[in-house]
């Protein structure tokens, strides 16, 4: 980045650049902080599910005006679902990110096709190292496999879409999932596992790639597709999600001027391109164009851009606890998952809706 800003510098000498960087848990806090006494930076870098609070906020400018016919086309639609927030545009993504079946090819020397395969293989993996595999079952390692159920997470207003059928599938396909496997939520034991070369797969976002690819090597490492459920003939999902660039509202035209041209500068192929070099961002580009040339990173990025779209209104504690709820009772606790579901369904309602 500070390369790319730095080419910008020399191209318009008369604009003045600062560039501040906070640790991700502390970044959306000082925004907040700084657009509220009017000291908002001109452009914030972050999480494109960071958008609509900001937005509605009226901490951000839409630039859908803005945006032109030859940027529209070049960009992954996957891409577009991040940067909008109804009718408007509320950030430019980009990189992608999301979750992917990381695999050591030391341990399984090919991807499994179907799911009841990939549980077969942890099983005989077990039976021949024990205690066997780890699978983290939180919410965003596994709640985007409810694609392969043919389901919704949310409705339009935000609410939870997984009361029917289709939780009662993402249960049991979840049932499936974890045979032959130590079930955890939300730890990094399948992590520490994987980078250690102790288990064959892990289940874990894009951003990780670089740190498994030092851990394993480059011979090791491989990125799979997702498996096909049987019981739907539908494959499972990973969430993905985008890095993205917001302009903040109430800045002189002049340095709404410069951003934009930054903006576009991220966003050429050229640019793109140079963020996706494995030694440098190792970005996953959101351009159609952008040259990608590291295998590694292009599988990856095949994979993420086939990806459910994490929803920007997903209140995701509450969602994400009422969904972890009912996969706990299933699979730590043995409860029928129709059972379940009804269970958390029953806990949210007493709750007003506001949680289990």
């Amino acid at each position: 980045l500070q390369e790319v800003l730095d080419g910008y510098q020399r191209e318009h000498p008369g604009v003045s650049l600062g560039l501040a960087y906070y640790p991700p848990d502390e970044l959306l806090e000082a925004f907040k902080q700084a657009a509220a006494t009017r000291r908002a930076p001109t452009i914030l870098l972050g999480p494109s599910v960071w958008g609509p609070e900001l937005y509605q906020a009226g901490w951000l400018l839409d630039v859908g005006a803005l945006l032109d016919p030859e940027l529209d086309q070049a960009m992954y639609d996957a891409a577009w679902s991040q940067a909008a927030d109804g009718a408007a545009l509320i950030g430019l993504p980009l990189e992608f990110q999301g979750m992917v079946i990381y695999r050591n090819r030391a341990l399984e020397p090919a991807p499994a096709g179907t799911l009841a395969g990939w549980a077969s293989r942890a099983q005989a993996f077990r039976e021949a190292s024990p205690p066997g595999m780890i699978w983290d079952m939180g919410f965003r390692s596994t709640a985007a496999a409810i694609a392969a159920c043919e389901g919704a997470l949310i409705e339009p207003n935000g609410e939870p879409a997984f009361w029917g059928p289709e939780g009662v599938c993402w249960l049991n396909l979840l049932q499936d999932w974890a045979r032959g496997g130590r079930v955890v939520f939300n730890r990094e034991d399948d992590l520490q596992a994987f980078r250690a070369g102790q288990i064959p797969w892990l289940i874990e976002s894009t951003d990780q790639l670089p740190a498994l690819r030092a851990a394993l090597g480059e011979q090791s490492l491989a990125i799979d597709p997702w498996p096909r459920y049987e019981a739907t003939g539908v494959a499972l999902k990973g969430f993905v999600w985008t890095e993205n660039l917001y302009i903040a509202a109430g800045h002189p035209s002049q340095d709404l001027e410069a951003a934009w041209t930054l903006a576009r500068l991220l966003l050429s192929p050229e640019v793109q391109s140079l963020l996706a070099s494995p030694a440098g961002a190792a970005h996953l580009p959101v351009r159609a164009d952008a040259e990608l040339e590291d295998r590694r990173m292009e599988e990856a990025a095949s994979i993420v851009r086939s990806g459910m779209p994490l929803p920007l209104h997903l209140d995701e504690s509450r969602i994400g606890e009422a969904l972890e709820v009912a996969a706990e009772d299933v699979l730590l606790r043995g409860a029928e998952p129709s059972f379940a579901l009804a269970l958390s369904k029953d806990r949210w309602e007493a709750a007003g809706g506001s949680g289990p």
